[in-house]
């Protein structure tokens, strides 16, 4: 199994067990009614009050394109799904996205055309602005990746990598790279890598 394929069915089944333990929660009750809300964690799983572990998912991405937004617009509607509302989500192209927005998420999704194998003017505008004033704030932050490319995407990857990983950030998946022609399957793919983000900031797993 490739290892996107095993990321994918990773993302799958994170959302399978959190959705599952979500609709079984009710079922106790006035009590399970009250805790609806989870988290895993190294001490097994802490339930809490709704409304107590409200987390904040930004996605920053450039979508020029109709392709583009499409996969933005998949990204988007798997992590509202996954999260049924306890997980805020937030979407800004890179030229809105400012300091103060990343500082207020508990998690990021950074999305761009690959552009001469490097990453989009808009990504890069956006880290420009950021980098500094978030530097010494945001370390340990969870990011996920996804390149729209024309080509392998390595440069593209490469490139944010080194930005993030001078800010410190922490990578939870390898980078999803929609190569070559658009296919179908890039929107089911976006869709997992949304899910699978708010999935794991709902459980506490990052």
């Amino acid at each position: 199994m490739s290892g996107a394929r095993a990321q994918s069915l990773l993302w799958r089944q994170l959302y399978a067990v959190t959705a599952c333990l979500q609709a079984a929660l009710p079922q106790y009750g006035a009590i399970g009614r009250e805790f609806q809300r989870f988290s895993i964690g190294k001490n097994g799983v802490a339930f809490a009050r709704i409304g107590e572990m409200t987390k904040s998912l930004l996605i920053v991405a450039h979508a020029p394109s109709d392709n583009t937004r499409a996969l933005l617009d998949a990204v988007r509607t798997g992590a509202e799904e996954a999260s049924a509302g306890s997980v805020r989500v937030s979407v800004l192209s890179p030229f809105d996205a400012g300091p103060d927005a990343v500082r207020a998420s508990d998690a990021i999704i950074l999305g761009t055309t690959e552009n001469l194998g490097y990453m989009s003017g808009a990504l890069k505008d956006f880290f420009d602005r950021t980098y500094y004033p978030c530097l010494e704030e945001t370390q340990g932050l969870p990011y996920a990746l996804f390149v729209r490319a024309g080509h392998d995407g390595t440069g593209t990857c490469r490139a944010i990598e080194s930005i993030t990983t001078g800010l410190r950030w922490r990578a939870v998946q390898e980078p999803l790279v929609c190569r070559g022609s658009f296919a179908p399957e890039f929107i089911e793919k976006c869709r997992d890598l949304g899910a699978g983000m708010a999935a794991g900031l709902e459980a506490g797993i990052f």
